[in-house]
């Protein structure tokens, strides 16, 4: 008990250590936390109702190292110093797995805005492209050929069953957005949002891999 308060009660199920000249408080407290004395008699406790009760008689007896003063108090320090680097590396084992908790989605996202790998300096600047189309809009209206049949799937409503459903159409296990983007008639929000679901569900519907060949990120359907 250290020196906070004048005054402490404790009741008659405690036994209280008092330290003497020759020993300090830390130095005894970190003894009992060792547990030595413990193990020592832990066959000859009684009990009931599962709680394990210690004599005083037994307490009496413990027998305690005890080096000079000054010796205790270097081992305290350094044991308080080692349980503060403890305390240091267990708060940032916590935030590093919320990170990694985080990462799948995270790398997701960014393989969806093409940042993993380095795009092709060829490609048309974005606002010439929305230029381009502008200028599309602008023109007469043109009268639309009559449509081919593809292989899109007619959906009046997305849904994590539709998207579902696609998926099952597609003709490899293995796929990329895109391809999955030209099953599904839908815009490329809504469609990320349901596959970050499908990923992260408790029994995902799909894995998500990276091609090293293609430097893309794909996905892998998980059968049933």
């Amino acid at each position: 008990m250290p020196d906070t308060y004048p005054e402490w009660n404790i009741n008659q199920a405690l036994t209280l250590f008092r330290p003497g000249k020759r020993i300090t408080t830390g130095w005894l407290y970190y003894l009992l936390c060792k547990g030595d004395n413990l193990e020592a008699i832990m066959h000859q406790t009684r009990g009931s109702a599962g709680q394990l009760n210690i004599s005083l008689s037994q307490c009496r007896n413990f027998l305690f190292p005890v080096p000079p003063i000054a010796e205790q108090r270097e081992i305290i320090r350094r044991v308080d110093a080692l349980f503060a680097y403890v305390d240091a590396i267990e708060t940032r084992c916590l935030t590093a797995r919320v990170q990694i908790d985080r990462l799948p989605a995270a790398t997701l996202d960014r393989a969806f805005r093409g940042e993993l790998v380095p795009q092709c300096p060829d490609d048309e600047p974005a606002l010439l492209l929305l230029k381009r189309l502008q200028a599309a809009q602008s023109e007469p209206a043109v009268k639309p050929k009559s449509p081919k049949p593809n292989k899109k799937t007619n959906m009046t409503e997305l849904s994590t069953e539709t998207v579902l459903e696609s998926i099952r159409l597609l003709p490899d296990d293995q796929f990329t957005f895109d391809e999955l983007r030209s099953q599904v008639a839908t815009d490329y929000d809504a469609l990320k949002d349901i596959v970050f679901k499908l990923l992260l569900d408790k029994q995902p519907a799909l894995k998500q891999v990276f091609d090293p060949e293609r430097q893309a990120m794909k996905f892998i359907r998980v059968k049933p």
